[in-house]
């Protein structure tokens, strides 16, 4: 997560303190992700997120490796979101795994 040029110093420190964290919204939509793959509205949903910008959390997670599109046939699967839309279908990774025991030994944990 960056600050942007024009936030205070504050905005900074808070983004520095912050860097190779995961947020716990992130969090709780792997947690989706562990239970079954989806579209990120999908894993939005069942995590009561989708008020939310989830899909920057989503983006975090793939960036992070821990979850990767779901191929079948060596292509990516789709499904249609509420919209009607063709959206990808996510899975969650070894390295997703792993984070979520990691963080479930902290002291915040995935509710």
């Amino acid at each position: 997560m960056n600050a942007r040029v024009s936030d205070p110093i504050t905005s900074h420190m808070a983004a520095e303190s912050i860097k190779g964290t995961t947020s716990p919204l992130a969090m709780r939509l792997l947690k989706e992700f562990r239970k079954r793959s989806g579209t990120s509205e999908d894993a939005a949903y069942r995590a009561d997120l989708h008020r939310t910008g989830y899909w920057k959390r989503v983006s975090d997670l793939l960036k992070s490796g821990y979850i990767e599109a779901r191929l079948q046939g060596g292509k990516p699967m789709l499904d249609f979101n509420t919209s009607g839309r063709k959206a990808q279908i996510w899975k969650i990774t070894p390295a997703g795994r792993a984070a979520l025991r990691a963080y479930g030994t902290s002291k915040t944990r995935v509710s």
